[in-house]
């Protein structure tokens, strides 16, 4: 090897460990980040039906069943609560409320409601078309049973028949992080 070439491999090494030392030696912080973390389990809601039968009521009556059912949250953040009707007439979107065994009738689920107690919501009509209707935004974390009421109005021009409806809960964490 001569000489040029070994004065080229020992610059390069010296340029390579000169890099490699220049963070520490301009100042870089070379310290430890210390990160920490708390697990929660979010809530933890259940429900507890009452009572579902609202019975015999005559066309253009109102009828409530108070308490319909319960809402409990033994988690350890909030939760928001919607409902919605699963089912309905025709096509998807259209008709949703209580219907006869053959769903060709409806009592559209704006006539039917709820109402959570302490609940800011206050009494909350069901939508026609299948959406989610929020009945509760803050399902505390440990304040215990919620009860919640259930209303139905039958419009005037109802038929007659028996109408049953099923309606689905979604329970969702309000924790900010």
């Amino acid at each position: 090897m001569n000489t040029t070439k070994k004065i080229a491999v020992v610059l390069a090494v010296m340029m390579v460990a000169a890099a490699m030392a220049a963070p520490t030696a301009m100042g870089a912080d070379t310290g430890n980040a210390a990160y920490s973390a708390t697990v929660r389990e979010g809530q933890d809601t259940s429900v507890s039906v009452t009572s579902a039968a609202f019975g015999d009521i005559l066309r253009g009556s109102t009828h409530t069943i108070s308490p319909s059912f319960n809402l409990t949250n033994n988690g350890d953040w909030d939760a928001s609560v919607d409902a919605k009707f699963l089912n309905h007439t025709g096509a998807v979107g259209s008709g949703h409320g209580m219907t006869n065994g053959t769903e060709a009738l409806v009592i559209p689920a704006a006539n039917f409601s709820l109402t959570v107690t302490g609940c800011a919501e206050g009494k909350t009509a069901m939508n026609d078309n299948g959406g989610d209707a929020e009945i509760c935004s803050e399902l505390n974390h440990g304040a215990g049973a919620k009860d919640v009421a259930a209303e139905l109005v039958v419009p005037d021009n109802q038929a007659a028949d028996t109408y049953t409806g099923t309606i689905r809960l979604t329970f969702s964490n309000t924790a900010s992080y």
